[in-house]
């Protein structure tokens, strides 16, 4: 319910994580699409005012998440995708977003949704 204080369950762990970005954070965790999410942000930054502009994704920023494979994080490894763990999902998707939130969302969108159809 919104507004409804927080209740902790007796002996349940906490459900706080450990911030992922922001002044004095690190990444929780060292999954290697982490480093090519944010070998990619200035090239994010870079195009966001064009994809803003445009209403639509930037073409060379969809291609280069694609190539660097973060599409595809939440294949399995059997399907040749990188089977990314949930913290590491969010890690990749946070790098992206930082860059630029939009851009964020379409990679959160196409990288969880890659079992339907």
């Amino acid at each position: 319910m919104i507004g409804a204080p927080e209740t902790q369950v007796a002996g349940a762990p906490s459900a706080s994580l450990p911030r992922t970005s922001g002044q004095n954070a690190t990444m929780t965790t060292a999954h290697p699409l982490v480093e090519k999410a944010l070998a990619l942000q200035p090239l994010v930054r870079e195009r966001a005012q064009a994809a803003e502009r445009a209403v639509a994704p930037d073409a060379e920023v969809v291609r280069a998440m694609a190539a660097a494979g973060l599409f595809a994080m939440c294949v399995p490894a059997s399907l040749r995708g990188s089977e990314a763990d949930p913290l590491a999902t969010i890690a990749i998707i946070e790098a992206i977003s930082e860059a630029d939130g939009a851009t964020g969302w379409v990679l959160m969108i196409g990288a969880e949704t890659t079992g339907i159809g």
